[in-house]
C-alpha cells in the first residue's frame, strides 16, 4: 500500500453502543485527527528505521503508548469540582447537543 493509499482510509467512528456517528462537523474533526496522527507515526516509523531501530521493538512502543492513554471522560475521571462540574457533565450536554444536529 502506498502511503498517500494509507492516508485516504478513514474507520467508520461509532458511538458507544456502536452505531455509527453521523455528525459530519464531528467526523471531519476526527478524520483530520486521525490523518495527522498516521502521518507523524510513519515519519517516526520511517526516522527509527533509518537510525537502526528495531521495527518490532518501534511498534511494541507506540502499542504501550496508545494503551497507556488515560480517558478523562470516563467512570475512573476525577471530577472538576473548582467550577463545581463534573467533567462528564460537558460530555452529556456535547451528547445532547448530538441529537439536535
Amino acid at each position: 500500500m502506498k502511503k498517500t493509499d494509507a492516508l485516504q482510509h478513514f474507520p467508520t467512528w461509532q458511538a458507544p453502543d456502536g452505531s455509527p456517528l453521523s455528525c459530519v462537523e464531528k467526523i471531519k474533526v476526527l478524520n483530520d485527527n486521525f490523518g495527522e496522527l498516521r502521518e507523524i507515526m510513519q515519519d517516526a516509523l520511517e526516522d527509527a528505521l533509518l537510525m537502526g531501530c528495531d521495527e518490532e521493538q518501534f511498534r511494541a512502543v507506540m502499542r504501550d503508548l496508545v494503551a497507556e492513554m488515560h480517558n478523562p471522560y470516563g467512570p475512573d475521571s476525577v471530577p472538576d469540582t473548582a467550577n463545581g462540574n463534573d467533567a462528564r457533565d460537558a460530555n452529556v450536554q456535547s451528547d445532547q447537543s448530538d441529537k439536535q444536529d
